[in-house]
């Protein structure tokens, strides 16, 4: 399952000790909140990120759906855009129109007047 990036999404920002050293506060292990501003690849993102405090950084060219990569920096789907990818991409999809109940038959005056 592989969620493709757009712009304006809000992903999870791992950073790394760079960052930290270029004055981005994090204060605990938690990820950073993060907007992808420009998508270059499936993998590859530009971000605006907000550390734990708030400020605001730009990020370029940050990696994401690179499986089991763990290196840092790196941005991620958060769990519950994971989930609900995982979720639509188990269920098929239906005609339009059938998943709301909307009946295709004809109105029985016009069904009629098909039978003469």
């Amino acid at each position: 399952m592989k969620i493709i990036p757009t712009t304006g999404r809000v992903v999870l920002y791992f950073p790394s000790e760079e960052d930290r050293m270029e004055g981005m506060d994090v204060l605990t292990e938690a990820p950073c909140t993060a907007l992808v501003a420009f998508v270059h690849s499936d993998t590859s993102i530009n971000l605006v990120v907000f550390d734990h405090c708030g400020q605001e950084f730009q990020r370029h060219k940050v990696p994401i759906n690179i499986e089991r990569f763990t290196g840092l920096p790196r941005a991620e789907w958060m769990p519950y855009q994971v989930g609900k990818a995982a979720k639509h991409e188990a269920v098929p999809l239906a005609p339009i129109g059938r998943t709301i109940g909307i009946d295709h038959s004809p109105p029985a005056s016009v069904a009629a007047g098909r039978a003469s």
